[in-house]
């Protein structure tokens, strides 16, 4: 069903992403060994990605970074709990193969397999080194003569695991593992490039190859045809203009309009409460997601804010309009690298986006939250 706020993973459910899902098909068929799915956030990156492992052949497993979108920093065991997540829901989901896999995986130093599942040591006499299970999985794949895809879901959260380098991990996968794929989804796609590398000559995965598949809004033509279609699935009646009013005050952020889709279905009908209702559960999400952005940058925080009121109230605005903002709110001049600092910070991180010369906000849903 469209209007099923869980991350499809049925090509059916997937609406207008056919274009990029055979890009991600094509990509993984040919063996790419790093690829990027980007967006903004609830633009369908995780449902495309699902979709996708869902149709292959190929064994994958799916390790879930948003869990350290929260935190200031991450560490070794929290990565090496999501490994050992994955693996054993592999397992459960494939017993033949995973039974295979995991008599390969006991041969790597601290993984131990029992009744309860797969085990990794992340500490103590005997740490498991990540790069030697990598390598394991890579040599499992390989004996069994196919290709295993690994996916890190928002992969920019892995720059705070504290005590990896986990880029310098990736690039050894990259040139060593030739049995594996990387895919890392990010909807701070500045920050994710960051964690790449790709403008650091220094960066350990500079200069390779990366096929980035990119997810877009929804034109309003098309926002309002997703929706036309989950409320015929729903069977439930349609008020046009409740619907257009709905596609102008929630934009083509398909994460939106799918709980306004299920908030009206639930009603048994569409209407202005349904908006309203989806606009402050939105306002509360985006203002925690803001929350964990500002984690570690509380030194700056009055004047993230600012600028993000600024441009709730403006809706677009130039650089130096902002710089005045900021210096008229504080009674101050204010260095013009701190404000393009400030800026780029909000840019990488997926709040704000540059057209030309001017700024806005990423999403209707921001603005709605810092007016």
């Amino acid at each position: 069903m469209l209007f099923d706020q869980r991350p499809k993973d049925n090509k059916r459910d997937l609406y207008d992403a056919e274009d990029e899902l055979k890009a991600l098909a094509s990509a993984l068929r040919a063996g790419a060994p790093l690829v990027t799915i980007v967006g903004l956030r609830r633009t369908g990156k995780t449902s495309l990605l699902l979709t996708a492992l869902n149709q292959t052949a190929q064994p994958s497993i799916v390790l879930d970074m948003r869990a350290l979108a929260s935190k200031p920093y991450a560490t070794k065991r929290d990565l090496i709990q999501e490994i050992e997540r994955t693996l054993n829901e592999f397992y459960k989901a494939h017993l033949s193969s995973g039974k295979r896999l995991f008599n390969w995986l006991k041969r790597v130093q601290g993984v131990s397999v029992s009744q309860s599942g797969l085990s990794i040591s992340w500490g103590g006499k005997e740490p498991t080194e990540l790069s030697t299970l990598f390598d394991e999985l890579n040599a499992w794949a390989k004996h069994e003569k196919t290709r295993m895809i690994i996916a890190f879901d928002e992969a920019q959260e892995l720059k705070k695991v504290a005590g990896v380098d986990m880029a310098k991990l990736i690039a050894h996968v990259y040139d060593y593992c030739r049995s594996i794929t990387v895919i890392l989804t990010g909807s701070a796609v500045g920050l994710l490039y960051d964690f790449i590398g790709s403008q650091d000559a220094k960066a350990p995965l500079y200069g390779r190859h990366i096929t980035e598949i990119r997810l877009r809004r929804l034109s309003e033509r098309i926002a309002r045809d997703f929706l036309v279609r989950g409320f015929e699935q729903a069977k439930t009646k349609t008020d046009e203009r409740i619907m257009d009013a709905a596609v102008k005050r929630l934009g083509g952020i398909i994460g939106w309009l799918t709980l306004f889709g299920i908030t009206s279905v639930e009603a048994g009908k569409m209407s202005e409460s349904a908006i309203d209702q989806t606009v402050e559960v939105g306002k509360s999400l985006v203002r925690q997601e803001f929350e964990n952005f500002l984690k570690g940058r509380e030194v700056g925080r009055q004047r993230y804010e600012a600028i993000m009121r600024h441009l709730a109230r403006a809706r677009s605005s130039s650089w130096s309009a902002i710089k005045g903002s900021l210096e008229a709110a504080e009674g101050r001049t204010i260095n013009d690298r701190n404000v393009t600092e400030l800026l780029t910070n909000l840019v990488k991180a997926g709040f704000v986006e540059k057209e030309g010369e001017y700024y806005t906000l990423t999403d209707q849903m921001l603005a709605e939250s810092f007016r």
